[in-house]
């Protein structure tokens, strides 16, 4: 068991933001910011109709690739068809592109 120790001189004394440590984070794995990744995960109902979420949710968001999973194969074929539209619409509530593809995946339902 390691003992406590002071940090050295010289080093911060104010805490780091949350959100600064995250966005520092999200970019080494190569998704956009933290920011993005809120907006994305946390209004997906907003940004695909409350039908649509449902039956779909965001998996991952990392170098401008969104991956979608949903639980039929053919309601994977209309969001692949809607995907000009999700990525419009994901555009237009982050504010900025996040993301220039969108990847569905069918997955078994728990």
């Amino acid at each position: 068991m390691s003992t406590w120790k002071p940090l050295p001189t010289g080093a911060p004394k104010e805490p780091k933001r949350i959100g600064v440590a995250l966005d520092r984070l999200a970019k080494s794995l190569g998704a956009p910011g933290s920011d993005a990744l809120q907006v994305v995960f946390g209004r997906w109902a907003e940004i695909v109709g409350p039908e649509a979420a449902a039956r779909s949710r965001p998996l991952r968001l990392a170098r401008g690739t969104l991956v979608v999973g949903v639980g039929d194969p053919g309601f994977a074929t209309e969001l692949r068809y809607r995907g000009t539209e999700i990525l419009g619409r994901i555009t237009e509530v982050v504010g900025r592109p996040v993301a220039e593809r969108l990847e569905v995946r069918v997955r078994a339902r728990r």
